[in-house]
């Protein structure tokens, strides 16, 4: 599913106007689909266990998305809210580190960085929503 963003930025009549557009992706794009920079892709965070990810069609995916489009620069996001403040930053920055050892064995070129984000970076729902810590933990990917 794609959600077509666009925001006007509306300046004095000495100043340009701005027009900036974002496409914002639940899942991978389609083939074909061209990326632009602020593209933002939002998946789920791959399975792991215990701060580790398993080679699964997950990172797989992942692997081939970075490796079919090598030239652009990709930031990938791990956003985890699961328990405390603390459990949740180190949690993200164990499954970054997992996620860096097999992205530069298996990825082509490097043209990705990786941030743990704990639970810096909530999108979805209210914090007294049941569903706030499982819409918030997810993997972005922005086209820079």
């Amino acid at each position: 599913m794609k959600i077509e963003l666009i925001s006007i930025v509306l300046a004095f009549a000495t100043v340009p106007s701005t027009v900036f557009s974002q496409s914002i992706y639940f899942g991978y794009p389609g083939e074909g689909q061209k990326l632009k920079k602020g593209d933002l892709i939002i998946l789920n965070v791959p399975k792991n266990l215990h701060g580790r990810f398993e080679e699964t069609e997950q990172i797989t995916s992942l692997v081939k998305f970075i490796d079919s489009n090598s030239s652009v620069e990709i930031k990938i996001a791990l956003n985890v809210f699961l328990e405390s403040a603390e459990y949740d930053k180190d949690l993200s920055e164990s499954l970054a580190e997992s996620l860096q050892k097999i992205l530069d064995k298996q990825c082509k070129k490097m043209t990705y960085s990786l941030i743990a984000e704990g639970r810096s970076n909530p999108l979805f729902l209210s914090k007294e929503s049941p569903l706030f810590r499982k819409m918030n933990t997810r993997m972005e990917i922005l086209i820079e």
